[in-house]
């Protein structure tokens, strides 16, 4: 027993050892083996490789295409940088794209404001910025639109700027470089196809789903959360406020699954449940402010000299709440729209 212990033991410090090893030095056989494969890959999607430079370029559907490698040093360790670029057609000068997020949602209250296309699914999708809404409709046809859709929102740090859709994935290991690169390249190729019209639009009246499957995604990622909250709460004492908690946790957490089976419902309820978390933090700044002050000394709030501490968890805390917010509205905040010009036709305004 003691033999195998060691024994995993001296595989699992060499397997980090070996992993440390690769993430630093990029002149290793295993990145050498997958730049070789990296040149193999684009020449046989009709590129033209540059062995010297890690580089391809070529043409997809008319479109100047070039993908790449190249070393960077992140905020920790040195990365392999996977990038590709693909050129517009036509002139797109001024207007910039890119996937909404929940980072995205954190801007929305400070950035400048972003354009609207009367395109429910496509708005929702999307940060748009550019000149004018009429620059961008008459370059967004319904089949760009639907492979954007499609694609775009596929490739990795995937962003419209400067004539271009630029995308790039990081590696600090090479053992999914390969993958990841045909994913790139035939989300690339069918993009370059759909922005060539080569490709037909959704049909009216459906969409491609990007909207559901982020709202998805939100809630895979913050049920944990807020189940963890919720059954460590039941550990707690019985007074007022451990049953508020109890209560609140487990509120948000059946919101969040409820995601799963009634979207529409429960991302309008989580909506009002992060705005409501976002006026919390509010409160808790203003009394919290003058109780560091001696101004007012609520009996239900103690800080315990920690003001810095407390500052920061409720300010962090109140923008990524408000963040959570304005990005469950950004997904469904442009049905009204198109649903007004829609009802005042009704009306004969």
């Amino acid at each position: 027993m003691n033999f195998l212990a060691v024994a995993v033991g001296i595989c699992v410090v060499f397997s980090i050892g070996y992993l440390l090893y690769l993430s630093e030095f990029h002149n290793a056989k295993p990145w050498r083996v997958e730049r070789a494969h990296f040149l193999k890959i684009a020449e046989s999607y009709g590129l033209k490789a540059d062995p010297s430079a890690h580089r391809a370029e070529g043409i997809f559907s008319g479109l100047p295409f070039s993908v790449g490698l190249k070393s960077s040093r992140g905020t920790k360790a040195k990365q392999v940088l996977l990038w590709a670029k693909l050129e517009l057609p036509g002139d797109s000068t001024g207007l910039t794209l890119r996937s909404e997020s929940f980072l995205s949602g954190l801007a929305k209250s400070v950035g400048p404001e972003e354009l609207s296309l009367g395109d429910p699914e496509f708005d929702a999708a999307f940060v748009i910025h550019g000149d004018s809404v009429e620059q961008w409709k008459n370059f967004l046809t319904p089949e760009r639109r639907s492979g954007l859709l499609q694609y775009f929102s596929q490739l990795p740090r995937g962003s419209m700027k400067e004539q271009a859709v630029y995308s790039e994935a990081s590696f600090n290991t090479p053992f999914f470089l390969r993958k990841k690169l045909v994913r790139l390249l035939n989300d690339n190729r069918r993009l370059a196809e759909a922005l060539q019209g080569e490709s037909t639009a959704l049909p009216v009246g459906e969409n491609s789903g990007l909207v559901a499957r982020k709202l998805r995604k939100f809630a895979w990622v913050t049920l944990p959360v807020w189940g963890t909250l919720a059954l460590v709460s039941t550990q707690a004492g019985s007074d007022p406020s451990d049953r508020a908690f109890q209560f609140l946790f487990f509120t948000y957490a059946l919101a969040t699954l409820g995601v799963f089976f009634i979207p529409h419902t429960a991302r309008a309820l989580l909506q009002g449940l992060y705005a409501f978390l976002s006026a919390i933090a509010v409160v808790l700044l203003i009394v919290g402010g003058l109780h560091g002050l001696e101004i007012y000394e609520p009996r239900w709030f103690h800080i315990d000299q920690e003001y810095g501490a407390f500052f920061t968890f409720t300010v962090v805390g109140g923008l990524l709440t408000w963040g959570a917010r304005n990005y469950l509205k950004t997904l469904n905040q442009t049905l009204a729209v198109v649903k007004e010009p829609e009802a005042n036709s009704k009306l004969g305004l």
